[in-house]
């Protein structure tokens, strides 16, 4: 399957995977498995739906990193995210919520562990869904796909415990939804000042990490309640809330200190932040990936979660449309976590055999083997300075999908 914009849409056409509404993310607009029609070209781009993905014979390698079932289950949590901010408030409705809730990451965990290749987080180019639901959403999602990466390093993190409750993937996806959940109790002038500035030392908004502490303890597992507290504790010890050392001094927890669950989350949540909250559009994954893994972000990171990070987020998606440096128009064709800028391409020229259920006229480009061509342009945006290989440290041993040995060697 390939992913394309909506003027390259053809009648013919065959819908890869459901097309959903861009304000409603539980509404399905087309089906998996639909032809498409000019009537339905034109609807979807009144709807505001710009790209959507497309059956395509002769590059079948890109459908082992979607699947349909996946997306169907990040749509529950999806769904799910928006029931929190309401049953929260209804002991009734929150212990539904709950049930819910661990039924739902229990089918995303059993789905990823039958396909493997397609636990990636895939970016959305065009959605306009309500920010804070959606953020809360993806952050859940990919802190829970990079929890099950990090099985063995969960258990060696909480030696205490049995592996079972070591590695509970349902507290850690319920601690990554309900992360920001405190914001609710912020006054509407500070959430208006951190939509403006995003200053991250203002003493007020940062009391959303306790409030929504408070909020939650009792009602959910201590260890997701660990993790709405320290969420913004980073691994360099300059995060908050902070605490009085024994030089009088204040400082947030550092390293192992914080909870693991708590360091996962902040990576998610910082990484789906950068990418979507902070620009009228969403970023490119590969300029987001660039800032934490090279910025002077990265001292904020646990090293081993951000090689997950790495691990389970494409630089460039696989199937996407990207613009080389040659001026032609390419689709991602094969991702290396190890090398993430230098995928394996397809250059197409005419799209119109699908139509046809024909395989278009293709060629490939292996841009590990030929460095003289980078990719120049991915969703609209310039990311020729967003190029970047990956420090030894937190360099991905291993390929994609949820292979733990390479990770649980740090």
């Amino acid at each position: 399957m390939l992913h394309i914009d909506i003027n390259q849409a053809l009648p013919g056409m065959t819908i890869a995977m459901p097309i959903l509404h861009a304000q409603r993310a539980d509404s399905v607009l087309v089906k998996a498995g639909y032809q498409i029609d000019e009537t339905t070209i034109r609807r979807l781009h009144e709807l505001g739906r710009r790209t959507f993905w497309v059956a395509a014979p002769g590059f079948e390698v890109v459908d082992q990193y979607l699947s349909p079932a996946v997306e169907s289950a990040r749509r529950q949590i999806h769904d799910l995210a928006a029931r929190a901010m309401i049953d929260l408030y209804d002991d009734r409705a929150w212990r539904r919520f709950q049930h819910d809730f661990t039924s739902s990451v229990s089918n995303l965990a059993e789905t990823l562990m039958a396909e493997p290749t397609a636990a990636l987080f895939i970016e959305e180019t065009d959605s306009n869904e309500y920010r804070m639901i959606g953020h809360a959403a993806n952050t859940a999602f990919l802190a829970t796909i990079i929890g099950m990466k990090l099985q063995g390093y969960l258990v060696r993190q909480r030696k205490r415990l049995n592996a079972k409750h070591a590695t509970n993937i349902v507290t850690l996806a319920l601690g990554a939804m309900l992360h920001d959940i405190g914001l609710t109790r912020l006054p509407e002038s500070v959430l208006a000042r951190w939509q403006e500035q995003h200053d991250e030392y203002d003493s007020a908004w940062q009391k959303h990490a306790a409030l929504g502490h408070e909020l939650l303890s009792g009602k959910i597992e201590p260890a997701a309640a660990a993790t709405v507290l320290h969420h913004h504790q980073y691994f360099d010890g300059s995060g908050f809330p902070q605490k009085a050392n024994w030089d009088g001094r204040r400082s947030g927890l550092r390293g192992d200190a914080i909870h693991v669950f708590a360091r996962i989350v902040t990576v998610a949540d910082q990484f789906d932040e950068l990418r979507t909250l902070f620009s009228s559009r969403a970023r490119p994954s590969v300029e987001v990936l660039a800032h934490v893994a090279t910025g002077r972000l990265r001292r904020r990171f646990d090293p081993v979660i951000l090689r997950a990070l790495l691990e389970v987020v494409p630089s460039f998606t696989p199937g996407r449309q990207v613009t080389l440096s040659t001026g032609d128009r390419a689709f991602i064709v094969v991702w290396r976590p190890a090398d993430p800028c230098r995928p394996k391409v397809a250059v197409v020229e005419d799209l119109a055999p699908l139509s046809r259920g024909e395989a278009p006229e293709h060629r490939f480009i292996d841009l590990a083997m030929t460095p003289e061509v980078t990719i120049t342009q991915s969703n609209g945006t310039d990311v020729r300075e967003c190029q970047f290989t990956p420090a030894p440290d937190i360099r991905p041993q291993g390929g994609h999908g949820l292979q733990y040995h390479a990770l649980d060697a740090a």
